[in-house]
């Protein structure tokens, strides 16, 4: 068999397992047994499309295509791969069933799509905003005497006394705000052309932000669960169940009918990960800080957009802007500053990034901008027309 032969044939191989169709690879596994299809198969069990969150159609067809690949084969070592990674996709869907059942249940989720869009909005910019202020509030209470600068004061202290970065929270916030978003967008049909399209702003009431922010809870165990399964499917670990007559040590007498337990640490390189994860957000905020600190930032932004039609005249729209940029570089190991990323080079990343963040600062009231409105701020500050326009399409969600 000729090596464009055999490539080909692994290529309708994928798209079968992808279409969960059985036929081929059974074929393939009982005629043709040898290490590639092995390596095949191994590499399509780690992939996202054994999850099914939604769709219960597809989630009996994968079932029993699972269950046909395992009767074509003798090998130990595949048959207990299918088995994990049936329980793995079985109990991963009971819990994503569980998250949706609660979000049903809400009283705002018998409201329009438009208020719980809105909704959720006002509760992540109330978060914000939050933050915003108790960090203003932190940093005029340094003594701005000091000649040295501790990094340990860019950190807040909550109602526990455990000490967080705000930075950290906000950038989650608005994670866990698209994530929500996506989830209303997927129940409501409001997808188009591969983005969510956000519903025009409406009034809401105070009862709908704080279910709002039920929302935003089970929002965090959806994107906790998804960490998980991926995690699990790229490591090759174990999800262990448990009922009520088998519950953990110290779990007994907890009331618990159902247990899953995703052991997601065992491995040393999961553990220096998150690590360097943490460490990222520190090292991102301390580059912001200290360029703040030392070198007068503050000097280089033009509040009048008078001089950032050229992005590389030394001009920021934002005292951010710079540090951001270096921070960048440096985490992205990026020499060549004229690279394309997704069709922008970093700077124009960071430029339009930044006059997103001064063009909310300066709205007086909450609004809402059109496509072109945003696209004509960006070519203010120096992004073209044809980018500003890109900017937009991948930065939206």
């Amino acid at each position: 068999m000729s090596q464009s032969h055999a490539e080909n044939i692994y290529k309708t191989l994928e798209i079968d397992y992808c279409k969960f169709k059985s036929k081929n690879i059974v074929i393939q596994l009982k005629q043709n047994y040898n290490d590639k299809i092995l390596r095949f198969l191994f590499a399509m069990f780690k992939k996202n499309i054994n999850i099914q969150p939604h769709n219960v159609n597809l989630r009996e067809k994968r079932n029993s295509f699972l269950t046909d690949l395992k009767g074509a084969t003798s090998v130990p070592d595949l048959i207990q791969k299918i088995d994990n990674l049936k329980k793995l996709c079985i109990c991963a869907e009971k819990i994503f069933d569980v998250i949706k059942s609660n979000l049903s249940s809400l009283p705002i989720s018998k409201k329009t799509p438009e208020i719980q869009c809105w909704a959720i909005i006002r509760r992540a910019q109330g978060e914000i905003d939050f933050l915003k202020n108790e960090t203003k509030k932190h940093l005029e209470s340094i003594n701005r005497e000091l000649k040295l600068f501790d990094i340990s004061t860019a950190y807040l202290k909550n109602k526990q006394g455990e000490s967080y970065s705000p930075d950290v929270v906000i950038s989650k916030t608005v994670d866990y705000l698209s994530l929500s978003l996506k989830m209303i967008g997927f129940n409501y049909k409001l997808n188009s052309g591969g983005f969510i399209v956000i519903p025009d702003m409406v009034d809401v009431k105070e009862d709908d932000i704080n279910d709002a922010e039920v929302i935003f809870y089970n929002s965090i165990l959806w994107s906790s669960l998804e960490r998980s399964v991926e995690t699990c499917l790229l490591f090759d670990y174990e999800l262990n169940e448990y009922t009520s007559t088998n519950l953990p040590n110290g779990l007994e007498n907890s009331g618990l009918e159902t247990f899953y337990e995703f052991n997601l640490t065992k491995e040393q390189f999961i553990r220096l990960d998150y690590m360097s994860n943490e460490r990222l957000y520190s090292k991102l905020s301390q580059n912001f800080m200290e360029a703040l600190y030392k070198h007068n930032v503050h000097k280089t932004v033009d509040e009048n957009l008078t001089r950032l039609a050229d992005i590389n005249n030394g001009y920021s729209i934002t005292t951010s802007e710079f540090p951001a940029y270096v921070a960048l570089l440096e985490t992205l190991c990026l020499t060549d500053e004229s690279m394309l990323i997704f069709g922008l080079t970093l700077r124009e990343w960071v430029r339009c990034y930044s006059a997103l963040e001064r063009l909310s600062k300066i709205s007086e009231k909450r609004e809402v901008f059109t496509s072109s409105e945003l696209s004509t701020y960006l070519q203010l500050v120096g992004i073209s027309g044809n980018k500003s326009k890109l900017f937009i399409d991948l930065a939206s969600f």
